[in-house]
């Protein structure tokens, strides 16, 4: 049974966190020798297997059982869609550097950036090539709320001063249901 619980734990970040909450609240209970605690209709940590969930904290029923309702987690979309929505941001916003295409440029900016605002003022001015290519090498999603999101990426510049390969870390933050980049900050440089 161990093994199972451990595999479990490290596919489903859900089944860890309601494994954790069913422990901390079996060993918070007065006097749980014999009682099961009843997390859910279909979660049940104890030894006695009959009970009720009557969506109380102690349990009054008749076999021993004590039973408490736990507040359903919080819908989340999708860890791997999201990750997807945000890659294909910062690959949007590289193709539209790549073809000088301002549109596609904002599209992929948050509309608050202060990017957006630099680039405003550039188009405003009669820049038409932003004299710059990028090719992203990796994006490592390391932080994602309802929100905001933060990724590492390594990209590959090349402009008239030759090509770098750069760690940056990307800020992204939601906009209706779309995410835009807000800032880029490099955090590294090399040759090549």
């Amino acid at each position: 049974m161990k093994k199972g619980i451990n595999q479990a734990m490290k596919k489903s970040p859900v089944f860890l966190s309601l494994f954790a909450t069913s422990l901390l609240l079996f060993a918070g209970c007065e006097n749980n020798a014999g009682k099961n605690i009843v997390v859910s209709p279909n979660i049940i940590v104890g030894g006695a297997t009959s009970g009720s969930n009557s969506g109380s904290t102690s349990g009054s029923n008749s076999s021993n059982t004590s039973s408490v309702t736990a507040s359903p987690a919080p819908s989340l979309p999708d860890s791997s869609a999201v990750k997807k929505q945000i890659e294909q941001v910062i690959h949007d916003n590289a193709n539209a550097i790549n073809t000088d295409d301002y549109d596609a440029l904002f599209a992929s900016l948050h509309p608050s950036s202060p990017i957006n605002a630099e680039m405003q003022a550039a188009r405003s001015a009669g820049f038409n090539n932003f004299g710059t290519r990028q090719e992203i090498l990796s994006v490592d999603v390391t932080s994602v709320s309802e929100a905001s999101s933060t990724a590492k990426v390594r990209r590959k510049v090349t402009n008239s001063l030759g090509t770098v390969t750069e760690e940056a870390i990307y800020t992204l933050k939601k906009n209706d249901q779309r995410w835009g980049i807000m800032t880029v900050a490099v955090t590294s440089q090399s040759a090549g």
